[in-house]
């Protein structure tokens, strides 16, 4: 762990007014299982932050993430996203 580890934007922290979403909140928005949440996690490919050694999304964060991607965003957690 004494590696000197890059700025990603994973270490970025999300806005005052920013949603905070739980492993649940991302598995739900990503259609995906709890497990994978948590290999993204561990592989570092998807933005989160610890918050007392629980983990925490953004939700800006992974509408941001996503795009970069190439997924259109329409419609998150009950929000449409505006221009």
């Amino acid at each position: 762990m004494g590696k000197k580890m890059e700025k990603k934007e994973n270490d970025r922290k999300p806005d005052v007014d920013d949603d905070l979403w739980l492993v649940d909140d991302v598995a739900s928005f990503l259609r995906c299982t709890r497990k994978f949440v948590y290999s993204m996690v561990a592989k570092r490919k998807i933005p989160h932050y610890k918050l007392s050694n629980r983990l925490r999304f953004s939700r800006s964060m992974m509408v941001s993430w996503l795009q970069t991607l190439g997924v259109p965003i329409v419609e998150v957690m009950g929000h449409g996203e505006e221009d």
